[in-house]
């Protein structure tokens, strides 16, 4: 052995220091200083650097195998030694004094004469001209530095690593299960550790003075030092009457041990044969894996989904009953009673569940929980937050709070049984989760016949139901994120937790590989700092009180300030806590007097359980550093292209990465499908930019553009936001289609450097708020269509300086305010749809400035009350709709004046309308008009019969109209007129007899017609829907016809024939296909064939 004043010899020839680190020592003196290749004198080597070091006689025994004992120099000794055993007097890591020693038998591998350096110089000049050597190195390859070097010995593969014994290797390893049980056999010195008291017996006689004052702090501290002598020390103790309190301490002990096992093995041994339950605790991996995967992700609407959990799922209204108190409450009631609560002035306050335990009780009455008003709830809260921000944690959010109240109450029962029933391989748990959290009539299918402990016989299985459970994913997240961020405030003190019933797993009695016994509580876990609690849960057959030490790390949190048992101590951990079983002990219970195992653990709190904030956000930090990475990517491929758009293309990409695959709350990317979305788009994102082409393109429509951006056509409607440098490098585009963003709220301001572009289409952008100015920058725009831009409030007023625009479509969009004046600036205009546009309030005057005008429609509008003078002097406008604008009270006096080309009037639903302009008669080329449901139009202006051209006049539910104009006969182009729904017209002119091209006269709903004209001079009429009372009048018309058909005679033949001019207008109807045109199609060619026209 080495002398007791050195420090042993390490393998590597170094001192072993005092922390233990044996690669650690000091460097030898001179090393620096001294030349290379002048090495010290060494002698013959006296046998093994090892061995030598240790004191050892003679070299280890050989490897199994080997022919002859292996020195260990040259086997793989890592000691800087030289070959003699010896310590160097250079370089300790061996330089070059280390190498110049004489080669010996010993040593086949030493360095030969001439040192480090005459070696390195050898070794360069031979590997001068050489190929390269075999592991590919240059053959002229240096390592040679400024400091000293050496040729080094490589490891041998069967060299261990540090000092293991080969005896220890060759040993039986031993069993864990039969050292766990030598460990808890009784000993008398590990029976009295457990004994209460011994110490302060002791102490207290050490410290009692001459006159029996028992002496403290400092006091103490000397009165102990001036013991000098054992036979003082022995005076003390006797005096003190050590004996006599050790046995009093001793005796209850000895009467536990004497009554009953005298460990807790033993004692748990018996409670096992006794068939008491097993509790349930996780692993390692549970442990590791986190809270997360076990039960999914939280909603990113917390409070919102909060509520939904309890309020709106369907076990929110079944009963169940805790098995503490004996509550019978549901998952609503419970919601309430803390988020609603009420205050102590409320006029009708609620009776709530309480505790049928407590309740019958009178001295525990005291005891039941109590509501707590929001404001209260919320003040606390803000006084934690001041103490979590001077210890630089996270505040608490107000549903962190709520949800810390709610685990207090009676929903901890289904909290607990979602964390410990879910998947379970213990039928109870399972069942029982099954039963708190789906409704009574699920269960009863599930269960079947079986009891909880059994398994389930119903018709539903286990996998349907777990489908329909309501997991409490985002509350139990937040119960969590509360726990977390108070630990930090947490005094570190012991806490204790008392069950009953059941008994600890093997994994708390038998160590692991790693030498640890416990295991992992995979649900809340609620402790008190008072142990008196603990028994008054561990007073019941086979009782348990375990104690937990917490730490500077591993605390708890103390929730007693926001729980609804306010006498209640409570520290509270997270799911998913490491206990650690040190010490297994029995006692006798003060309440029962049974005996009870007391369980000393260490916790280790889950550190993979972070708070709301940072569950919500882990994985979005993977996509974002993953994008990083690919613009790296492509900027480097660009580079190697030599291309001069770099630039362009990463600014480019790196604002699609923004807007697509990280433009999501953080949330979204914790289910696994919209993460594997997220990492796809990415990708996708960087093929489809580096792949671009060129930016010469004239046309980028629909699913172009879709790809472009990283979408389909189907779910393009994602995207939010068209970064700027999306059409910045498109000069020469003609045609944009953007039809179905629906996410867009807006256009990049770029759109102004497209001076080539002819179409734009916006059609469905559902969320577009607004069209940047610079859209008037595109001159040679001659479309625009935005139908179903439905937020759209405004234009901006540089709409007027789109000169070359022709049709300017803004059907549907239902949030449009106003247009812009500037609007009578195009002169181009030929098409103007304002269909629903429901919020239009008014039309500018400046309208009647677009000269070429040719279709304008104000379908839906019916905010609309008025339009402008102007509009009458269109002179090229051929069809108007004003169908349902409901609003709109009259029209101008002079709209006819200057519409000679209008062919189609549509005024259907126009309820607020009373009569009709004078003017219309001066339509001359109208061809349609339709008054459908003007249900307050009394007449008909006496005018109207100056409209030659007309085929249609639609009256539908003109419910006001009393009669027609007399001289209606003037109508001569009228093919089809509807008078259903007139309930208040009571005769029709005898002049409509006289319209030649009349043949279709609708007539359903006219109840208070009673005169008819002969219409028998109408054979082609066709009449629908006469009412009944004239049901005589139509029996007769049928019956002339007869005769007339039977005498041959045909009234039609002697008519005067239509002019050419009304001929070639209603020829125009039958091109254009109109029911009207149809009809008088199928009245042209009977007359063809039956006379001379």
């Amino acid at each position: 052995m080495p002398p007791a004043s050195a420090p042993p010899a390490t393998a590597r020839g170094g001192a072993q220091t005092s922390r233990g680190d044996k690669s650690a020592r000091a460097p030898s003196t001179g090393a620096k200083d001294r030349p290379a290749g002048k090495a010290e004198g060494a002698e013959k080597p006296k046998g093994d650097a090892k061995s030598d070091a240790k004191g050892d006689a003679a070299p280890k025994p050989a490897a199994k195998g080997d022919a002859t004992p292996k020195p260990k120099d040259a086997g793989g000794n890592k000691s800087a030694r030289t070959p003699d055993g010896k310590k160097p007097q250079g370089n300790p890591l061996g330089g070059a004094d280390a190498t110049k020693a004489v080669p010996t038998s010993a040593d086949p591998k030493a360095a030969k004469a001439g040192g480090a350096a005459a070696a390195s110089a050898a070794a360069a000049e031979t590997s001068k001209g050489k190929p390269a050597t075999k592991g590919g190195r240059p053959a002229e390859f240096r390592a040679q530095t400024g400091g000293p070097v050496a040729i080094l010995e490589y490891l041998d593969e069967n060299e261990h690593h540090g000092e293991k014994d080969e005896e220890a290797e060759r040993a039986p390893k031993k069993d864990p299960k039969k050292e766990a049980a030598d460990s808890m056999a009784w000993t008398a010195i590990k029976w009295l550790e457990q004994v209460q008291n011994l110490e302060s017996c002791i102490a207290q006689a050490l410290c009692v003075d001459e006159d029996e004052q028992v002496l403290e702090g400092e006091q103490a501290l000397e009165y102990v030092r001036s013991i000098d002598s054992q036979e003082t020390l022995f005076e003390r103790l006797e005096n003190g009457g050590v004996v006599a309190k050790l046995v009093e301490a001793i005796w209850p002990a000895l009467q536990v041990l004497k009554d009953g096992p005298a460990t807790a093995a033993e004692l748990a041994a018996k409670w096992k044969a006794e068939r008491a339950g097993g509790l349930l605790f996780g692993g390692l991996p549970q442990f590791f894996q986190g809270l997360e995967p076990r039960i999914g992700s939280p909603d990113p609407k917390v409070f919102k989904e909060m509520m939904a959990d309890h309020c709106s799922r369907p076990d929110s209204q079944t009963e169940f009953t805790t098995g503490n108190y004996s509550v019978v409450t549901t998952s609503e009631v419970e919601w309430k009673f803390v988020v609603e609560p009420g205050t102590k002035d409320d006029p009708a306050p609620i009776q709530w569940p309480i505790e049928s335990r407590l309740s019958n009780n009178e001295s525990m009455r005291g005891h039941m929980r109590k509501l707590m008003p929001r404001a209260m709830l919320e003040k606390r809260m803000q006084q934690q937050n001041e103490r979590i921000r001077a210890v630089g944690g996270d505040e608490l959010q107000d549903f962190e709070v709520i949800g810390g109240r709610l685990y207090t109450g009676p929903l901890f029962v289904k909290y607990n049984g979602v964390l410990r029933g879910l998947d379970s391989p213990v039928t109870f748990l399972k069942n029982d989760m099954v039963s708190l959290v789906t409704p009574k009539e699920m269960y009863e299918k599930y269960i079947g016949t079986a009891q909880k402990w059994e398994e389930a016989n119903g018709a539903l299985t286990y996998d349907k139901v777990r489908k329909e459970l309501n997991m409490y994913t985002t509350t139990i997240h937040v119960i969590n994120s509360c726990i977390v961020k108070m630990g930090k405030l947490t005094v570190a003190k012991p806490v204790f937790r008392g069950m009953a019933g059941r008994l600890f797993p093997d994994t708390f009695w038998y160590p692991n590989e790693q030498g640890v016994k416990g295991g992992v509580e995979l649900a809340f876990m609620s402790t008190t700092p008072d142990v008196n609690v603990a028994y008054q849960y561990s007073q019941d057959k086979f009782g348990i009180v375990v104690e937990i030490q917490q730490g500077m790390i591993d605390r708890g949190a103390e929730i007693s300030w926001l729980s609804q048992y306010p006498h209640e101590a409570e520290v509270l951990f997270a799911p998913l806590a490491g206990l650690e079983a040190r010490e297994m002990r029995i006692e006798m219970h003060p309440i029962s007097q049974a005996h009870i195992i007391v369980v000393t653990m260490r916790v280790s709190i889950n550190l993979t359980n972070p708070t709301i904030e940072q569950v919500v956000a882990k994985r979005k930090k993977i996509i974002e550093n993953m994008s990083s990475g690919l613009i790296m990517e492509v900027r480097s491929a660009l580079n190697k292209k030599g291309s001069n758009e770099t630039e362009s293309y990463i600014r480019m990409l790196s604002g699609l990465f923004s807007e697509r695959p990280l433009a999501h709350e953080d949330v979204w990317y914790n289910e696994d499908p919209q993460f594997q979305e997220a990492v796809n788009e990415t990708l996708r994102l960087k093929r489809e930019v580096i792949n671009i082409a060129t930016f010469e393109t004239k046309k980028l429509e629909g699913d172009a553009v879709a790809q472009l951006l990283g979408e389909t056509s189907a779910t393009k409607g994602k995207v939010t936001v068209l970064p700027e440098i999306l059409f910045k490098e498109f000069h020469q585009l003609r045609v944009l289609n953007l039809d179905g963003f629906a996410g867009i709220t807006t256009l990049p301001k770029t759109i102004g450097v497209l001076k080539h572009l002819n179409t734009l289409h916006l059609r469905e952008c559902a969320e577009m708020l607004q069209v940047p100015p610079q859209v008037g920058k595109l001159l040679q725009l001659q479309t625009l269509n935005m139908t179903y831009c439905k937020e759209l409030s405004q234009l901006p007023s540089q709409i007027g300086d789109l000169a070359a625009l022709q049709s300017l479509d803004l059907a549907f969009c239902r949030g449009l305010l106003t247009l812009p004046t500037e609007i009578g600036k195009l002169a181009q205009l030929q098409n103007l749809k304002l269909q629903q546009c429901s919020a239009l309030t008014e039309i500018p005057s400046s309208l009647g400035q677009c000269k070429e005008l040719r279709k304008l429609s104000l379908y839906g509008c019916s905010a609309l009350t008025s339009l402008p003078e102007s509009i009458g002097n269109l002179p090229e406008l051929q069809e108007l709709n004003l169908r349902v604008c409901s609003a709109l009270t009259h029209l101008p006096p002079t709209l006819g004046h200057g519409l000679g080309n209008l062919q189609t009037l549509d005024l259907t639903l126009c309820k607020g309308l009373t009569q009709l302009p004078d003017s219309i008669g001066k339509m001359h080329n109208l061809q349609t008009l339709f008054l459908g449901n003007c249900i307050y139009l009394k007449e008909l202006p006496p005018k109207i019969v100056h409209l030659k051209s007309l085929v249609t006049l639609n009256l539908y539910n003109c419910g006001s109209i009393v009669k027609l104009p007399d001289n209606f006969n003037m109508l001569e182009s009228l093919q089809v007129l509807s008078l259903q729904g007139c309930e208040k017209l009571t005769s029709l002119p005898d002049a409509l007899a006289l319209c030649p091209s009349l043949t279709t006269l609708t007539l359903w709903g006219c109840t208070v017609l009673t005169k008819m004209p002969d219409l028998t001079p109408l054979p082609k009429l066709q009449i629908d829907g006469v009412p009944e009372h004239l049901a005589e009048w139509e029996e007769s018309q049928k019956r002339k016809r007869l005769e007339d058909a039977r005498d041959g005679k045909n009234k039609q033949q002697n008519a005067p024939a239509p002019k050419a001019g009304a001929w070639d207008s209603i020829k125009k109807d039958v091109v254009k296909g109109s029911v009207a045109g149809a009809a008088l199609a199928a009245l042209t060619a009977g007359a063809a064939g039956g006379g001379d026209k």
